[in-house]
């Protein structure tokens, strides 16, 4: 970032100068060319030259500050992949797959636009809301002042409209999560709604959600439709201010064309880091309700994150004395009867043991207990003599292998 920021700030500073001789250079015209000739000259290979530099530099800086975003976006996602792969049940319970697979997909973009595009356009308007005006000011304080009046007027009207903008933003991102939430849902129970015939009933649901997001768009579109426009015709208001006010001053010889003609150059340029001010205010409400939605992933805490490993002589040694259940009960959070009660059972090497019961009578949950992919007090599942929630996830499923009724293979070839 810091190679970058000195980048923005040559930019500028070249751009800045650009305006300076084509001032000088329009001047020259009113003197005599033949003898001005090459002066004109320098003057325009000047120019070119500060052009050529100045498409680097900024090719350069836009390099300096968009690596880091991706950089910083690998990184996130590697976090919250991390994270959601150390997740109990009751978080998945919860949090439907489309939510989260919508925050890993839509709402770290905006995450990484800040972290990139964001901090670049943060120097850079700080860089010319500051060279600009100045140089403006050297060349006629009266004429700046005229056009402060405009720019504040639009800069409050488009900051309200921001502020509606935004927060029909933050409807449409949940209004995103739910219908991804809901389209996952009902892609993994298709063959459910195809035996009970709900067809109508999930597309009816799903254009309701669907018809909410479509109302939010249209919103935020209508309000993009008054700001933008206001912010791409200001260079041209500007410039009308300038022709009217400056063209007085021209003809009292209180201002040279030349001097004029930088100063609407000047104007332009100051017109292109306020329409950027408009939409780094969108873009970072938008990335912080991202990195907002993005930390209830990464702030959960992990049960026994902290818990060391055992060495490899230690866990292959385990199960030398089986596996031994004492008084195991469990109910489902948020329900009060119990699908497990005082379960005890020792299970030693090499024996089979067969699980029989009706349906719903708590065979799976028994064995989720066993791979504690759900949470038990401590003192009720023993590997030897260890308690097995004093073990570290891995190293417990390394040990407890669990192959479901319904195999999940990953997509990838083998």
């Amino acid at each position: 970032y810091l190679f970058g920021i000195v980048a923005i700030i040559c930019t500028n500073w070249i751009a800045v100068n650009i305006p300076r001789y084509v001032q000088k250079s329009i001047d020259l015209l009113d003197q005599n060319l033949d003898m001005m000739q090459d002066l004109l000259l320098q003057y325009l290979w000047i120019m070119i030259g500060l052009a050529l530099l100045m498409m680097m530099v900024r090719i350069l800086s836009r390099i300096l500050f968009f690596n880091p975003g991706r950089a910083i976006e690998s990184r996130i996602k590697n976090d919250m992949f991390h994270q959601l792969m150390g997740l109990q049940k009751d978080y998945y319970d919860e949090n439907p797959t489309g939510n989260i697979i919508s925050r890993i997909n839509n709402d770290i973009n905006g995450v990484r636009m800040i972290c990139g595009f964001g901090m670049m356009q943060i120097f850079n308007i700080l860089a010319a809301l500051s060279m600009t005006p100045y140089k403006m000011w050297q060349l006629s304080p009266r004429l700046t002042l005229y056009c402060v009046l405009p720019l504040a007027g639009v800069f409050i009207v488009v900051r309200l409209g921001m502020r509606v903008l935004v927060s029909n933003m933050r409807a449409r991102m949940e209004n995103l999560q739910n219908l991804s939430g809901f389209t996952v849902s009902s892609l993994s129970g298709i063959d459910v709604v195809k035996s009970y015939a709900m067809q109508s009933w999930n597309q009816g649901k799903f254009e309701e959600v669907n018809r909410e997001m479509v109302k939010r768009g249209l919103k935020i579109a209508w309000i993009r439709s008054f700001i933008m426009p206001l912010l791409m015709n200001l260079e041209n208001i500007l410039k009308l201010l300038i022709l009217l006010v400056g063209g007085m001053m021209v003809i009292r010889e209180s201002l040279s064309i030349g001097e004029m003609t930088a100063f609407i150059t000047y104007a332009a340029m100051l017109t292109i880091p306020l329409m950027g001010l408009g939409w780094m205010t969108t873009m970072f409400q938008q990335g912080l309700i991202g990195l907002a939605s993005i930390q209830t992933i990464l702030q959960q805490t992990l049960p026994r994150r902290r818990i060391k490993y055992l060495e490899g002589n230690r866990v292959k040694n385990l199960f030398n004395r089986g596996l031994r259940i004492e008084n195991l009960s469990y109910r489902y959070p948020g329900t009060t009867s119990l699908v497990l009660k005082n379960i005890s059972v020792t299970i030693m090497p090499g024996q089979i043991v067969g699980l029989l019961g009706r349906i719903g009578s708590g065979k799976t949950s028994f064995i989720n207990c066993l791979n504690r992919y759900l949470e038990i007090e401590n003192g009720r599942i023993f590997l030897g003599e260890k308690d097995t929630n004093l073990l570290p996830d891995r190293q417990l499923r390394k040990i407890i292998r669990t192959v479901t009724q319904e195999p999940f293979l990953f997509s990838d070839s083998v």
